[in-house]
């Protein structure tokens, strides 16, 4: 296949190209669905709507640096063309021509690249509005239905690592999987009023309780063992 049909077809191809952002799914599901809190869902669309804040404010300023520099070749290209076209009428030396011709050549390709870079940063902002469309509108959806609160609201805090930790909780024991030390830890630094952590107490002591009883037995299984023994 020649090289120019070959990329006809890919641009042909590319014109389906999935969106170069994360999918409404993928925001919905994966980012914000995670959070196991109303307000934690809505501090994680204020943090998702920062990252894009910035990066907006970031690609204006790069699309504007862009177009200046685009401008200043189109000048450099109209004030070579001219001069070339006066060499050339006034016969001078071929190797005058010759250089204008290339830096005329060089000055088209910049001017390509570019065209080529503007399109791409216009192509990844209309990707990151999108993104930040679908998590401003998210917020005030949550908003509707519960008031933002202070991030240091201690019930709101409460109510997030509770429900965060008894989520892991709850997975590993469905998933057959030992809850490590470190998280039982996490839990019981928790306040006491936190039913987490009142359940994992309860827990811990009939774990406790259950060991002591089977040492009882074992202690009393062995005792009537060398009782038997020494009759």
């Amino acid at each position: 296949m020649e090289n120019n049909e070959l990329l006809s077809q890919m641009q042909e191809i590319l014109k389906n190209e999935p969106v170069e952002r994360h999918s409404y799914f993928q925001m919905k599901y994966f980012i914000l669905n995670k959070e196991p809190t109303t307000q934690s869902k809505m501090w994680q669309c204020i943090r998702e709507i920062k990252s894009r804040y910035e990066s907006l404010q970031a690609i204006e300023l790069e699309i504007d640096e862009g177009k200046d520099n685009l401008e200043l070749i189109q000048m450099n290209i109209n004030r070579d063309e001219s001069n070339l076209e006066k060499r050339k009428l006034k016969g001078k030396n071929p190797m005058s021509i010759r250089f204008y011709e290339i830096n005329l050549k060089k000055s088209e390709r910049q001017r390509v690249a570019l065209e080529r870079n503007i399109e791409a940063l216009v192509k990844k902002k209309k990707s990151i509005t999108e993104e930040s469309n679908f998590f401003v509108m998210a917020f005030k959806s949550f908003t509707e239905s519960e008031k933002l609160l202070d991030f240091d609201d201690l019930n709101s805090q409460k109510h997030y690592w509770g429900e965060k930790l008894l989520q892991k909780i709850n997975l590993k024991m469905l998933m057959q999987s030992s809850v490590d030390t470190e998280l039982i830890e996490t839990v019981l630094a928790l306040p006491d009023d936190i039913p987490i952590k009142e359940q994992t107490l309860k827990n811990l002591d009939m774990r406790h309780s259950q060991m002591v009883e089977m040492k009882k037995q074992a202690e009393m299984a062995i005792s009537n063992k060398m009782e038997k023994d020494g009759n």
